[in-house]
């Protein structure tokens, strides 16, 4: 990984991405500093800048069990416990925003990733222990081992407004990988009468990769 780190070394400024509207938006100290200046906080949880190649790299040492290009990084047994259950089973959230992370939402937390425990409740399409993070520029990845498949999304937005594209983005790459299975949909025409009889009965505007519809009323985390 040679283009990652907690600063941009002035020589590679010129590929350094636009900063959202309204700046970089945290002070020296913070992981939202100003990347193109040296930092004082070197984060163990966020505040890096890197290009997807460098993540990819990452992400294909984890996919591999800890080790890439012959050289083996980390221990088999380390990415296991980084990527399984850390949490008591009395834990009914753990994570930001009200639960994003926890058995409501149908994750759970490893020693380093969240991971998709629950496809019955789980928000977002996936296979049962792909695990993934996000930045709070938008940046977002997950890694499916069932699958092979890594994923990663480099956008640069303000800070708590990137969620909104990685259901979208996620939605959209197991949509695809379903296509040579069940061919191209034929398209279908409802009738209006029809879906008026739906009207108030279902809420249709979740983004959660549910199959299971919740009836107004009903709490969207059960």
């Amino acid at each position: 990984m040679v283009d990652t780190g907690f600063s941009v070394p002035p020589s590679k400024l010129s590929r350094l991405v636009d900063p959202p509207s309204g700046g970089w938006g945290g002070p020296p100290d913070s992981i939202s500093a100003d990347v193109a200046k040296p930092t004082v906080l070197f984060s163990g949880g966020g505040g890096l800048a890197s290009t997807a190649a460098d993540y990819l790299r990452f992400c294909q040492m984890l996919l591999n069990g800890g080790a890439l290009d012959g050289v083996r990084i980390l221990e088999p047994v380390t990415v296991r416990r980084m990527t399984a259950n850390a949490l008591p089973p009395q834990v009914r959230f753990a994570g930001i925003n009200s639960g994003i992370v926890g058995p409501l939402s149908g994750s759970t937390w490893g020693l380093g990733f969240a991971i998709r425990s629950d496809p019955k409740m789980s928000v977002v399409p996936g296979s049962l222990g792909s695990f993934m993070w996000m930045g709070a520029g938008g940046t977002y990845f997950w890694i499916d081992p069932e699958q092979q498949l890594i994923a990663i999304q480099l956008v640069q937005v303000a800070s708590g407004t990137g969620a909104s594209f990685n259901a979208g983005f996620r939605n959209l790459a197991y949509g695809a990988l379903r296509i040579p299975d069940q061919g191209v949909p034929v398209p279908v025409t409802i009738d209006r009468t029809a879906l008026e009889a739906f009207v108030g009965t279902y809420r249709f505007a979740s983004v959660s990769s549910r199959d299971l519809q919740t009836e107004f009323g009903a709490s969207a985390f059960r």
